[in-house]
């Protein structure tokens, strides 16, 4: 019986081994037909990808608009990735604001346009004029604008039909006060490139804002690109001056404009802020968000390219501002910031500014020793006691007399002649006397000697008090400015984190 299980054991076993061994060979059979089949057939030709043609209209060459267009066109390229193609043809006007206008309406008559960036503020002015039937293609606005007043916003996207832009609203205002902070002074001087000045609708509503909301009297100065005409233009009694985006005006003549500008005494604020901070403006508050602009803006022409309304766009850039002063600037210029602006302000530039030696706690309490009013007026009463207890010595010492007398008298002898005229007299003596003892003298001495022993202890006690005081503040100041420095990196982190709340919303 046993043996009969094993043999039916092994004969099964064998049956469903040869059974494997059919199926693998059969799945060979198919995979290599399969493989056969593949390889006999042609390669399926890859679907090509769209390709998007860009018009950017640009008002004229600019270090700061074509920089711009450079930034635009790595972003784009990141985002197009797999997506599509896009091609940029560049037309430029020559800062011809009529040839601007009329190359915005070639663009948007050229069917093989899909996008338009406008590169530079006459650009993007000239844009925001067109008609709505003028305006047959989506336009991306290059210039940032800096103030909602135009009634351009709703919603926190554009209400132009086929426009849209990037937006700072607050940042023109908060420059503004930035300078009435710095100089106490309501007249502003704003220095404008003259192609600018004269595509700004809105300048004379906003001066009228800024002088009626906010107290200020506003001055416009606009100017060609150099630096000779800037000076000429801004007047030199001008103490407070406001700096704009300066697109033609290149980076060494805007060193030398900012250095003449501190060298009048004047404080300048930058709309560019720390960019330009670091080239001699004396403050600004904008970070370096160029990056940021130029990846909003591609983000649009993104989705401009896919379809999406140009009026669904964002436009808000949240900006986190922080105050930087050029301090070899400030010391050129005269100027000196309060404590609470000190505090505020980070400070660039601070070659040929010299600190002082750093203050020791050792060296703080040894001038808190040698200066503290109370310590003088110990070490003074001290020497009164030492000097008294010295005249009362001086009455326990010997004492050395000399006196001297003399006398003559005068005879006159009308009988003799011979006899003397005058006769005189005279005695001379010393004494010396030393007191053996006397209660009175030496008790005196000796109240006198502990007097100024005790003196000596409380001038001692008031150079203590004063050293224990100094410390006490140093400890203090340290952990007050540790305790700033924490608070102000929260607040950052605080900021950065509403911000981004923003930008979620």
């Amino acid at each position: 019986m046993m043996g009969f299980l094993k043999a039916a054991s092994r004969s099964e076993s064998s049956n469903i081994s040869r059974l494997c061994a059919g199926i693998a060979f059969v799945l060979m059979g198919v995979i290599q037909a399969q493989e056969f089949e593949s390889a006999s057939k042609p390669p399926a030709p890859e679907l090509a990808l769209p390709v998007y043609r860009v018009a950017g209209v640009k008002d004229g060459d600019s270090w700061y608009f074509d920089a711009a267009v450079e930034r635009l066109e790595a972003e784009l390229t990141a985002l197009a990735e797999n997506r599509y193609t896009f091609e940029v043809e560049t037309l430029n006007a020559g800062h011809d604001p009529v040839k601007v206008r009329a190359l915005l309406l070639q663009a948007s008559a050229d069917p093989m346009v899909n996008v338009i960036y406008a590169s530079g503020v006459m650009a993007t002015e000239n844009a925001k004029r067109m008609t709505d039937a003028e305006r047959t293609k989506p336009i991306m606005a290059g210039a940032v604008q800096f103030s909602d007043i135009g009634g351009l916003i709703s919603e926190g996207t554009s209400t132009v039909a086929n426009f849209t832009f990037i937006t700072e609203p607050k940042r023109v205002t908060a420059d503004l006060e930035l300078l009435k902070r710095l100089t106490d002074t309501s007249t502003i001087h704003i220095a404008i490139d003259r192609s600018i000045y004269g595509e700004l609708d809105s300048l004379e509503q906003a001066r009228a804002i800024l002088e009626r909301g906010k107290g200020l009297r506003v001055m416009f100065h606009p100017f060609d690109p150099t630096v000779e005409n800037a000076l000429r233009a801004i007047p030199t009694d001008a103490k407070a001056i406001y700096m704009g985006v300066q697109p033609r005006l290149e980076v060494t003549a805007r060193k030398t404009l900012y250095q003449k500008l501190a060298e009048r005494g004047a404080v300048t604020v930058s709309m560019m802020g720390i960019e330009e901070v670091k080239l001699g403006a004396l403050a600004g508050l904008a970070p370096n968000n160029n990056a940021a602009i130029s990846r909003l803006a591609a983000l649009n022409i993104h989705q401009l390219l896919q379809g999406v309304s140009a009026v669904n766009l964002p436009v808000y850039l949240p900006v986190q501002d922080q105050l930087v002063i050029n301090a070899t600037a400030a010391k050129t210029a005269g100027w000196s910031p309060t404590y609470e602006l000190a505090l505020e302000a980070n400070f660039l530039n601070r070659d040929g500014i010299v600190d002082g030696a750093p203050i020791t706690l050792e060296k703080a309490m040894q001038w808190a020793a040698k200066n503290n009013a109370d310590v003088i007026v110990a070490q003074e009463e001290e020497r009164i006691r030492q000097q008294d207890t010295l005249i009362a010595r001086s009455a326990l010492l010997p004492q050395a007399s000399f006196e001297a007398t003399g006398s003559g008298t005068s005879l006159s002898d009308k009988i003799s002649a011979m006899s003397p005229d005058y006769s005189h007299a005279g005695s001379f003596g010393a004494q010396l006397r030393q007191v053996l003892f006397n209660d009175e003298l030496a008790t005196n001495v000796k109240v006198k000697w502990e007097s100024a022993v005790a003196s000596s202890k409380d001038r001692l006690s008031s150079e203590l008090d004063s050293m224990d005081a100094a410390a006490a503040a140093y400890l203090s100041v340290l952990t007050a400015r540790s305790l700033y420095e924490i608070e102000k990196e929260n607040l950052r982190l605080t900021q950065n984190n509403l911000q981004l709340s923003r930008l979620r919303i």
